[in-house]
């Protein structure tokens, strides 16, 4: 009887051994942060598909020093990757502009879809190193000349169809301190036009 009640507690011993052993192992291997869990090996946070505020994703990113969050930003036209470099947008809003912190490896936006103007120019002040597209369409009329040898040319009619609503970025060393802007004009082509020509647009 006394040999059937020492096996129990040996048992009962191996068996909190055990767990305390997938406890200590558990812990070492994994923190616990507002119920996710957090693997303290890996560089990397996703949580890409799940539905957090930035003040949440700074909160984390401020707890795991060492780690990237990665997650979907929530932008009044819909949410986008965290570590987006390019972004298209249809739509801005004053409330998106901070939020354009949280794209560390963002480059570039084309917001050439995009009406909202004023927010617009509010996101080119806060972050003036992005490459922003965006344009105004108008109607125009100009005349576009190929010249295909130096004696001949011709001219065809043509619409603008946009042009940017925000200067491009000039070159370093440019010799001229004036905005540039971009243009496109619709006209139609015959056989004679080919990629690459030399063109000059005149515009009323």
């Amino acid at each position: 009887m006394r040999s059937s009640k020492t096996r129990i507690w040996w048992g009962i011993a191996a068996l909190v051994l055990l767990l305390a052993a997938a406890a200590v192992w558990f812990f070492c291997s994994y923190s616990v942060s507002d119920g996710r869990l957090i693997a303290r090996k890996a560089d990397v946070i996703d949580l890409r598909g799940e539905d957090i505020s930035a003040q949440e994703a700074e909160a984390l990113a401020a707890k795991y020093p060492g780690k990237t969050v990665l997650w979907d930003v929530p932008l009044s036209g819909g949410s986008r990757p965290s570590s987006a470099e390019s972004l298209s947008l249809s739509s801005l809003s004053a409330d998106d502009i901070p939020l354009f912190a949280c794209f560390p490896n963002l480059k570039s936006i084309d917001a050439s879809g995009c009406t909202d103007y004023e927010a617009l120019l509010a996101l080119r002040s806060a972050y003036p190193a992005l490459d922003l597209t965006a344009f105004v369409t108008v109607g125009g009329k100009a005349e576009i000349e190929f010249n295909w040898d130096a004696d001949s040319g011709r001219r065809f009619e043509g619409t603008i169809s946009s042009i940017s609503y925000l200067s491009e970025k000039q070159s370093d060393g440019a010799a001229s301190q004036s905005a540039q802007y971009v243009a496109y004009v619709d006209f139609t082509p015959d056989e004679t036009v080919r990629i690459g020509m030399t063109v000059i647009v005149y515009v009323e």
